[in-house]
């Protein structure tokens, strides 16, 4: 119950309140995959990338074939700076993460932050194709052609 109160309290927009709560269910229970999530996407939120690292990398630990922890595990490297490893974890992400639009879209973000334009068109263009009301790839296409 304090774990689902965490996650209402993040989506609310409330991420003290969330931060206390997912930090107290981790004191009571430290493999819960579900506070560490929450507690690295508000480090993300709060520019802390890389202690979002951290919990990502945690995460990892027990569920190494997650595409969704791999892919925040590699927007937090991306922007902590570690661009290698980042692209690392966004390959894998798209490996385990069953060809998610979002998982493409980080990975062709970060093949344009890598100036590897064509690469990045190519990602963001399979992202559009697989989810095709999703605005997020086109957006960042857009961004790449300007």
């Amino acid at each position: 119950i304090q774990l689902a109160l965490g996650v209402m309290q993040f989506h609310a927009g409330q991420l003290l309140a969330a931060e206390a709560i997912l930090r107290s269910v981790l004191a009571q229970e430290a493999g819960s995959e579900g506070a560490k999530l929450y507690l690295g996407l508000i480090a993300l939120s709060r520019g802390q990338a890389e202690v979002a690292v951290l919990f990502f990398e945690s995460l990892l630990e027990t569920a190494h074939n997650n595409g969704v922890y791999r892919a925040y595990h590699g927007e937090a490297l991306r922007r902590a700076g570690r661009l290698d490893e980042a692209l690392e974890a966004l390959e894998r992400a798209r490996i385990y993460g069953d060809d998610l639009p979002w998982i493409n879209t980080r990975y062709g973000v970060l093949q344009a932050e890598l100036g590897r334009s064509a690469e990045a068109v190519s990602s963001l263009e399979r992202a559009e194709a697989a989810e095709p009301v999703a605005l997020d790839p086109r957006a960042q296409r857009y961004r790449l052609e300007l």
